[in-house]
């Protein structure tokens, strides 16, 4: 190609055909640009057309732990609510039974445990740690869904916030409960939770009533896991519904 526009211009020397030669060179001039042009705008496409991709990568990888993050959170309110009724049985109990032996020993013992079980949200930032430390944050064209994820990301913090703290209480809760055990059998694994082993277990029901600490620490248990139902239900399950949202809307554009 380069050989044959050459001869082309040596021959319009040759004819000293000045005027040609200048059109033919300006002719050149505009092909060559009109080439780098296309050049350009064909690697533009490609480096377009791989953030895509990537961008694609990166909402696909933040959609599966924000759903793992979504059946993590269903499953720890289900343990609260249950913990909540737990704990609401004991205290009823405690405060209002007028024949504490005549109580569900089995019962009793499963509401016990349950009070005292340590369950934590432990959310994945896994995606959103790597784009962030990556630089490549930039690649979400929505700007709300990138407010949002941040906006998550410190809530969750603050969720933690409210757990951390609250474990030392069941500690202690579970120590003092543990205390007024009156008859512990021989070979019972009760974290097998087995209704027929917890049975065999015995707890000073009378003595747990009058214990004005562990009550207290009981009414603190019901009323802390409410406000760790309501944090949870009310505004991180809504922020990661909300999140999954934005990013299918991001995936369609």
């Amino acid at each position: 190609m380069f050989k044959f526009f050459r001869k082309i211009r040596q021959s319009l020397i040759m004819e000293n055909k000045t005027s040609k030669y200048f059109k033919y060179a300006i002719g050149e001039i505009i092909l060559v640009v009109i080439g780098i042009l296309i050049a350009l705008q064909i690697n533009t496409w490609k480096e377009e057309y791989q953030q895509k991709r990537e961008a694609i990568t990166i909402l696909n990888n933040l959609k599966f732990d924000l759903k793992e993050d979504l059946l993590d959170i269903d499953n720890r309110i289900l343990w609260l609510q249950d913990k909540k009724d737990k704990s609401r049985f004991l205290l009823d109990l405690l405060q209002n039974a007028d024949n504490l032996e005549a109580i569900d020993s089995g019962y009793v013992v499963k509401s016990l445990l349950r009070a005292a079980f340590i369950t934590k949200f432990v959310p994945s930032f896994a995606a959103y740690n790597e784009i962030q430390n990556t630089g490549k944050l930039g690649l979400i064209k929505s700007g709300k869904l990138k407010n949002m994820l941040a906006s998550y990301k410190s809530q969750t913090g603050e969720n933690m916030h409210v757990e951390t703290p609250y474990e030392s209480t069941l500690k202690i809760f579970e120590r003092k409960a543990i205390s007024y055990l009156s008859d512990v059998p021989v070979n019972v694994n009760v974290s097998a939770n087995i209704p027929e082993q917890l049975r065999t277990l015995k707890f000073n029901l009378s003595d747990m009533a009058t214990d004005k600490e562990l009550m207290n620490l009981l009414k603190h248990i019901n009323y802390h896991t409410g406000v760790e139902i309501t944090l949870k239900t009310n505004l991180l399950r809504p922020q990661i519904k909300q999140l999954l949202n934005l990013i299918d809307q991001e995936l369609k554009q």
